[in-house]
């Protein structure tokens, strides 16, 4: 059932932080100190505050979240819980519970899951990293195979640059004019 009702796609990020002149970040990011601190205001931004994933909606598509320091010990206890919370699922899916051929609150709370788990996945990060008071744009995009992008959406085309003798895939996000300071 899921199948027809889900498209998982790549979430794309864009990572920023909340402090303008840390050393490290411009050894690391900015060519060794060649480059712009640009700032930004975030309540002008027009992105969703809330759990990244799977929504077919593209303003839910887009989220601005400040980034958690965890170990990986802590964010192994913490997908434990969230995966706890739908053991359900298991039994669902060996047919244990009976189901109808429609999209049913077992695949609703398979989507919660995956989004549950898109979230941590695209905001946690390792505490050795800390001093960076990193917030990530993240775009969590459909298989566009299955999707057509809505006029309305302000992130439509896929493009691509070569980095590093690699091709880099993204997406363009223009930032109101008021946003930046």
């Amino acid at each position: 059932h899921l199948d027809d009702n889900i498209s998982i796609g790549t979430p794309f990020a864009c990572c920023l932080s909340k402090s303008g002149d840390i050393l490290s970040q411009w050894r690391a990011y900015a060519k060794d100190g060649f480059g712009v601190s640009i700032g930004f205001d975030r309540e002008k931004l027009d992105v969703y505050d809330g759990i990244i994933g799977n929504n077919l909606d593209p303003k839910h598509r887009l989220t601005l979240s400040d980034i958690s320091y965890m170990d990986i010990n802590v964010i192994e206890c913490l997908a434990e819980r969230i995966l706890s919370r739908y053991s359900f699922i298991k039994k669902y899916y060996m047919n244990e519970i009976i189901s109808t051929s429609k999209f049913n609150r077992y695949d609703k709370c398979i989507l919660e899951l995956i989004s549950n788990i898109i979230h941590l996945n695209t905001t946690t990060k390792n505490p050795a990293f800390k001093e960076e008071k990193e917030v990530r744009l993240v775009y969590q995009t459909l298989d566009t195979g299955r999707y057509e992008y809505p006029e309305s959406s302000s992130i439509k085309d896929l493009k691509y640059r070569i980095s590093n003798n690699q091709i880099i895939s993204y997406y363009e996000l223009g930032f109101p004019k008021d946003a930046v300071s």
